[in-house]
Order: C-alpha cells, then sequence, then structure tokens
C-alpha cells in the first residue's frame, strides 16, 4: 500500500516479486510429490535471488545520487542602482611646527596653527638643547580646531638652554 506522496522503487518492487516467485515455485514443488530439487538446494536458488535482489538496490540508491553533468552558466544581470554617498573624507595632510627661543627659561609655553582653512588632526610636543634632560612637558592638546598647544617646565632648575617645539598634523576634512 502507498501512502500519500510516497513512491515505490522498481528495485524494491522486483525484489519483493522474485522473493514471491520463489516462496510459490518451492511451494508447488513440494506439493506434487514428483519434486526434483532439494529442499536446501531451493534454499540456495532462493538466498541467491535474494543477494540479486538486494545487490540491484544497492545500484539503483548509489546512481540516483550522482549529480548530472553542470548546465552553462546565465547572462549577466542588470547594473545594480548606485551606492549611498560615502564618508567625508580626510586629504591635504601637513605638519606644520614652532619652536620656542632656545635659552634657559624656566617655563614655556608655544601654539602652532595649521595652514588657512585646514583642520588639526592631532598634534604633540618635544623639548630640546642641552637642558632638556631638566624638562618636563606638562601640556599637549589642539588649542582650537586649527592649532595646538603644549606647555613646559624645568623640573630641576638649570642654567643650559632648551626650547620646546610643537607639532601638528592638519589636513581638509570633506
Amino acid at each position: 500500500m502507498l501512502r500519500n506522496g510516497s513512491k515505490m522503487r522498481w528495485p524494491s518492487v522486483v525484489a519483493v516479486v522474485l522473493v514471491l516467485v520463489a516462496a510459490l515455485v518451492g511451494t508447488a514443488i513440494a506439493e506434487s510429490g514428483s519434486a526434483t530439487i532439494s529442499a536446501s538446494k531451493l534454499g540456495k536458488k532462493v538466498n541467491k535471488a535474494v543477494a540479486k535482489a538486494n545487490r540491484a538496490i544497492r545500484i539503483a540508491r548509489s546512481t540516483s545520487k550522482q549529480r548530472g553533468p553542470a548546465g552553462t552558466p546565465g547572462a549577466q544581470g542588470a547594473k545594480g542602482d548606485p551606492g549611498p554617498q560615502g564618508s567625508p573624507g580626510v586629504s591635504g595632510l601637513v605638519i606644520v611646527e614652532a619652536s620656542t627661543a632656545l635659552n634657559a627659561t624656566d617655563t614655556k609655553g608655544e601654539e602652532v596653527n595649521c595652514p588657512a582653512g585646514k583642520r588639526v588632526f592631532g598634534g604633540g610636543a618635544t623639548a630640546e638643547g642641552p637642558g632638556f634632560t631638566s624638562v618636563a612637558i606638562d601640556l599637549t592638546q589642539p588649542g582650537s580646531d586649527s592649532s595646538w598647544l603644549a606647555a613646559a617646565h624645568e623640573h630641576d632648575a638649570t642654567a643650559e638652554a632648551w626650547e620646546l617645539q610643537v607639532y601638528a598634523i592638519c589636513g581638509n576634512a570633506s
């Protein structure tokens, strides 16, 4: 009996038919009394028939899972719509610097300005000169949207000269 949506496979049907035929033939020979084949030989023949049916089922199952040849590629699709506008970018980067006087003044501060139209993106400061080992940098930060400032002092008083150099990274932001 088949259920809705199920399929009966032909190798299974063939196996069932072979087993039924073998059973009926064996029964008919045994009842006629003129059996010319022994029951053990009939059993061997039935076993061979069942083995062949099982082999046919295995072959059918393995070949039903094989894939066919690949098809030809389809035509290229239509060009898509343009994407959204990208995020603003940075261009025209420059590094500008300014320095204090090279002297023995105990505290110093300096501000460096970006060229006209450019914005500050970062910066820093260093102490240079013979007395720089006695100097501590106190401050390095943006002074405005277009400048960087720094301050330093002598942590150990020294008569040796030093200078504060301030750097700004500037560019265009769109």
